[in-house]
């Protein structure tokens, strides 16, 4: 039977069974994301009569950056206190939007109460998502700076649903193939390493540094490598030596400042206790905000609304 973008809607029902043959064995997944440099992207929807608009998108928007801040504020709270948290949280969210694609009952339910989607239909939001992924990467502005791919690797003869299949590589553009977890999981990290380096056209040379589980039947890997350039560049001669860093509320440390005079949005809001800068790239649509609370641990209190409301 031959598959199109209407038969996957009709005939895959995303809720159906993920495995075609199910066993009594636990299904091994590793979600795996590799990011060389974080900025916050700002993504304009255009209006496409195909995919849901409007409000599916402001929540996917809203859902998308609430999940962003519960896992930083998780992360800094979980780290040692001079560590530098760096993650991506796009990533993360695109590998466990691909993970309940082909998930069902109660796993279904976890995964949809983390991202924050349970109030939509799950064809269209995830019809949603993926119309956003690829507004990214087909974007013209960002197409020698942004690389996203994705990966299912499946351990040989453990089969999932076509009907999951297909919607994996029609509406997250991901690339499947089996590898040997089992019995040859060396040869599995260089299948996986070796798909990232053509994806990302050599820009990521590695995701996995040590051997996967033996146990494992699915990994999916997501790989992203943002570069780009500052609109208005910093001259390294002006770097402030003496700058400072709270590390707790009691304790700061010396570190050297980028400084520079340029035209910058800058804000304040009171309510939410916060100072935001916007340092725009030269790509339009792409900006990196930095977020400054009051105080030393209002981080803790942002969250999406007030967030939205500094930008």
């Amino acid at each position: 039977m031959n598959l199109s973008p209407t038969t996957v809607q009709e005939e895959f029902p995303l809720d159906s069974e993920f495995q075609r043959n199910p066993s009594k064995e636990n299904l091994g997944m590793i979600w795996n994301s590799n990011m060389l440099f974080v900025a916050l992207i700002l993504i304009l929807p255009h209006a496409n009569a195909e995919y849901p608009t409007g409000l599916m998108y402001e929540h996917l928007m809203n859902s998308i950056l609430d999940f962003s801040i519960t896992g930083f504020n998780l992360l800094v709270q979980n780290s040692p206190q001079q560590a530098n948290v760096l993650y991506s949280p796009f990533s993360i969210y695109n590998l466990l939007m691909m993970a309940h694609l082909g998930s069902r009952g109660k796993t279904a339910q976890q995964i949809c109460n983390t991202l924050g989607i349970c109030h939509f239909n799950k064809t269209k939001i995830h019809e949603a998502f993926g119309q956003l992924c690829k507004d990214l990467t087909a974007d013209n502005s960002l197409s020698n700076s942004l690389e996203i791919a994705n990966g299912f690797f499946i351990q040989r003869g453990f089969n999932i649903s076509r009907y999951y299949e297909y919607a994996l590589k029609y509406l997250y553009s991901s690339t499947l193939a089996e590898v040997d977890f089992r019995n040859s999981s060396t040869s599995a990290l260089i299948a996986v390493n070796s798909w990232v380096r053509q994806s990302t056209k050599g820009k990521i040379q590695a995701v996995l540094h040590k051997n996967p589980s033996q146990s494992t039947k699915i990994m999916i890997v997501n790989a992203v490598h943002f570069r780009s350039q500052w609109k208005w560049q910093f001259n390294p001669q002006a770097t402030e030596p003496n700058g400072f860093f709270y590390i707790t509320p009691h304790h700061r440390v010396q570190v050297p400042i980028m400084s520079g005079k340029m035209l910058v949005a800058l804000g304040h809001n009171p309510s939410t206790g916060a100072s935001i800068l916007e340092l725009p790239f030269v790509q339009p649509r792409i900006s990196m905000f930095l977020v400054l609370p009051d105080s030393t641990r209002g981080y803790l209190q942002l969250n999406t609304t007030s967030l939205k409301n500094l930008i």
